[in-house]
């Protein structure tokens, strides 16, 4: 079980929801742990402190370095490798051990995200009044929440567009799963799909604000290679 609370973006939809207590960098964090499905729009357009930030990072950037600001790019850098160390390293490694177990189980993940409201100040970096906490961040969070189910795969293999299906759904289902995979290994590895969409959905909606230009960032950090003549990477990326 996991989750990611994201505080100061803007995009959460007020409810009357009770809290917890985790946010991070930048106003979110995950951690291990109630209702809508990753990606949802909020129409309105409230103040968004983590938009401000991202705006003062690109300011303070150099415009010298390759297409975006270094300082900016470092901020992207940390948030990449916390959401690789948090949350897609443990959870796609649940699903490597299930793979090299090969027996019949297969696992997915259910997700449920909602907004949540508090009557006190958060901080940005962590639980409100901590020690060294740099910032208040004020306003409802929005916070996607996962956890980890398993079945007993058997096929009933159709095939075809259905594995499209399965890899984008907003929730596993598992007769679909089912219907998509020949085998419960394929099943797994469709299921780490739908993981990643959801997950990334989320952050490209709360977190990323929809920015192509923030998206092209972390990607590249998470997925991809910086030119090795830049002075923040060795040509390798996070993973």
């Amino acid at each position: 079980e996991g989750k990611l609370q994201v505080r100061g973006s803007g995009t959460a939809v007020s409810d009357k929801k009770p809290a917890s207590k985790s946010v991070g960098f930048l106003g979110l964090e995950s951690s291990t742990p109630s209702s809508s499905t990753p990606g949802d729009i909020d129409t309105t357009n409230p103040p968004s402190p983590l938009s401000d930030a991202y705006q003062v990072l690109q300011l303070f950037s150099d415009a010298k370095f390759p297409s975006f600001g270094e300082t900016l790019d470092r901020a992207m850098k940390t948030l990449s490798r916390k959401f690789f160390t948090r949350v897609l390293q443990p959870c796609t490694a649940k699903f490597d051990s299930m793979l090299m177990q090969q027996h019949s189980e297969v696992g997915y993940y259910t997700f449920q995200q909602k907004s949540i409201v508090r009557s006190s100040s958060v901080v940005g970096g962590g639980i409100a009044g901590r020690k060294n906490d740099p910032v208040n961040i004020k306003g409802p969070a929005v916070q996607l929440e996962w956890a980890l189910s398993t079945l007993e795969f058997s096929s009933s293999f159709l095939g075809g567009s259905i594995i499209n299906v399965v890899a984008s759904a907003p929730q596993v289902n598992v007769d679909d799963l089912q219907k998509a995979s020949p085998s419960a290994s394929v099943a797994t590895f469709l299921s780490s799909l739908n993981f990643l969409t959801n997950f990334f959905a989320f952050v490209h909606h709360h977190v990323l604000l929809r920015r192509p230009d923030l998206a092209s960032i972390m990607g590249k950090h998470l997925f991809g290679q910086y030119p090795v003549q830049t002075a923040l990477s060795s040509g390798s990326a996070v993973l």
